[in-house]
């Protein structure tokens, strides 16, 4: 039997996008990364994409475009750019059929204009889920009250969520300082994000949500016991990690 084997975390950043991301506000300095690794969808570069994953033996790669995700100031200027990504992805699964899936894009922090996308993107073919960053505008974290009707829908769509770092090095110093960031400071971000959503209660809240956590999570795989240990010594949540 022939393996189908999907690469499930793989990056498209068009370039025009990330153009687009710029003349709205956001700093160069942040797009920088995703121009430099011809990750575009210029024909060229989709070629050579491909025949990466001919020799790889990748059947499908899922798509995303965090932390580059249009997390713009102005409202309406997010959800135009998320429109934007989403719709390049479309492209580009219409023109590659069966090489690749993708994670909506989303104009969070921007709840309204992240449920109009979910109303007109979700069900669209070739969509898993829905992409979000460990840190929202580098800072704000998954456990924001502001999200829950984020949240509320997305559980109601029974949707994979999948939370990818941002490289901001979760605003420590230790790590952005020495130019860490994804070094270590990645999968530190992955398990942060893990444990705001766990102290929260927000997987318990939310069973229908399925959570994809880049980088297998970080550390988190290291601190199983630890983790189960703080909630049953000291209730250090509101549920068992082991069970959510």
């Amino acid at each position: 039997m022939t393996e189908h084997i999907i690469d499930t975390h793989a990056h498209l950043y068009p370039a025009r996008y990330l153009d687009f991301l710029e003349e709205h506000g956001m700093s160069a300095e942040l797009t920088k990364i995703a121009r430099d690794m011809r990750a575009s969808d210029e024909p060229e570069e989709m070629a050579a994409r491909i025949q990466q994953m001919d020799e790889a033996g990748v059947q499908e790669q899922m798509l995303s475009v965090t932390p580059q995700a249009p997390m713009l100031q102005d409202a309406n200027a997010a959800l135009e750019g998320a429109r934007m990504v989403n719709d390049i992805y479309i492209e580009q699964m219409k023109k590659h059929p069966g090489r690749f899936r993708a994670y909506l894009a989303l104009p969070v922090p921007h709840v309204k204009e992240s449920l109009t996308i979910l109303d007109e993107y979700f069900e669209q073919d070739g969509f898993v889920g829905v992409t979000v960053p460990t840190f929202i505008n580098g800072s704000m974290s998954l456990d924001d009250e502001s999200l829950e009707p984020f949240y509320a829908r997305l559980n109601e769509l029974s949707a994979r969520v999948y939370v990818h770092p941002t490289g901001g090095g979760a605003q420590s110093p230790a790590i952005n300082d020495f130019w860490l960031q994804w070094v270590n400071g990645a999968p530190i971000e992955d398990a942060i994000a893990t444990l705001h959503l766990l102290k929260a209660d927000i997987p318990h809240k939310y069973p229908n949500i399925r959570f994809h956590i880049a980088h297998l999570g970080g550390d988190l795989a290291f601190l199983t016991q630890r983790l189960e240990d703080n909630y049953e010594d000291w209730g250090s949540f509101e549920h068992s990690p082991m069970q959510r």
